[in-house]
């Protein structure tokens, strides 16, 4: 699973969902964290980021540090105004978001309540909302708002309702950790935004739910496919309590492991101990593997060809997938005077450069087809 949190400033991250984000890296999620804001110069009356120069690069640092810890794979920053949001055009924002999205491909994605007190966060959450909206086609299966310490709770007319929680128990104390790494942001107790009044709130959080410690958030939309609900339909119902307990222990005993490699007795496996030898995969796995590498395979082309994909026909569009995707991006992108050709509007000739290669000689009728379909669009 890939996860993206996107934040507003350095700190909300790790205020808002950081003991989530540690649990979910532990289980194997591939975790993401986009920060928008340079968190620093809402400090001055008139904003001027070279004055604070060495004071952003040190809460960038921070922030590196924090998703080190919490066993983030990847931490990306942009540098837009610190609580100045409102200033830029939300379209731009939006976009920014977009961009992110088509590069990560995330299935869940944590951000902001919607009716935050900083309006930085306000209009964080709405353009992810804008920039994840439910496309067909989209990767995008849940979106949970996180609250932050001494701005969800203040806005006093819009309460922050959980109705999600993840329990941290056994990360609270790597959340308090990475907070660590934000001193400079942190206050004294009662504030709530000292280590304290963090603990607090996860413990009261827990106490809702019945654990030690969690992290609560709103479930802004979610959408559940029958293969990442392990097929319930095949289980019997209501007599699931010893399949639940088995895929506890087989998860503990296996470990996620998300690329091939041979077993104790030579097979070959991926997963949590799926013996692709002689289990291999079901069609409706198979399925989902395809459309998840459709999904990363178009960012991929989006990457490269910019707007000369986006103005291709569906065919033609469809024609690039097929290629991307049985060759591989680097061997792809070889096709130097195909692309050309592409980004000239002249499509004949980019059928005839796919049928001039090594790669039409070795699949035969597919390169043919292919060629066919990019001549007549």
């Amino acid at each position: 699973m890939r996860v993206l949190t996107v934040a507003a400033h350095p700190d909300d991250e790790v205020l808002g969902c950081g003991g989530t984000l540690a649990l979910l890296s532990e289980k194997g999620a591939e975790v993401h964290i986009l920060i928008l804001g340079e968190g620093v110069t809402s400090r001055d009356r008139k904003r001027d980021p070279e004055a604070r120069r060495k004071e952003i690069e040190t809460l960038r640092k921070a922030a590196e540090r924090a998703a080190e810890i919490l066993k983030a794979g990847a931490i990306y920053f942009e540098s837009l105004p610190d609580n100045r949001f409102d200033a830029l055009n939300f379209l731009d924002l939006v976009k920014l978001v977009e961009e992110y999205l088509g590069r990560i491909l995330p299935q869940t994605i944590f951000t902001h309540f919607p009716g935050d007190l900083n309006l930085d966060h306000v209009l964080t959450a709405r353009a992810v909302l804008t920039a994840a909206r439910p496309l067909p086609g989209s990767p995008v299966r849940r979106i949970y708002a996180f609250e932050v310490p001494s701005s969800t709770e203040w806005n006093f007319t819009e309460s922050f309702r959980p109705n999600a929680y993840f329990d941290i128990s056994d990360t609270l104390s790597r959340k308090l950790e990475a907070l660590k790494c934000y001193r400079q942001e942190l206050r004294d107790f009662p504030h709530p935004r000292s280590p304290e009044g963090v603990k607090i709130l996860a413990r009261r959080r827990g106490m809702e739910t019945g654990v030690s410690a969690a992290e609560a958030f709103v479930l802004l939309r979610a959408l559940e496919r029958p293969a990442s609900i392990l097929f319930a339909s095949q289980l019997p119902e209501k007599k699931g309590e010893h399949l639940e307990l088995a895929l506890s222990w087989i998860k503990e005993h296996e470990g996620l492991r998300l690329k091939p490699y041979r077993d104790t007795v030579g097979k070959l496996t991926i997963g949590y101990g799926r013996n692709l030898e002689d289990v291999g995969l079901s069609p409706e796995e198979a399925e989902v593997l395809l459309r998840n590498d459709l999904l990363r395979c178009e960012a991929e082309l989006r990457e490269a060809l910019g707007g000369t994909y986006e103005a291709l026909s569906p065919v033609r569009k469809a024609v690039l997938l097929d290629m991307i995707y049985n060759l591989g991006k680097p061997r792809f992108l070889g096709f130097k005077r195909m692309i050309a050709a592409l980004k000239a509007g002249d499509f004949s000739r980019a059928a005839g450069e796919m049928l001039d290669s090594r790669w039409a000689a070795q699949v035969g009728r597919r390169a043919q087809f292919l060629a066919e379909k990019m001549r007549e669009g």
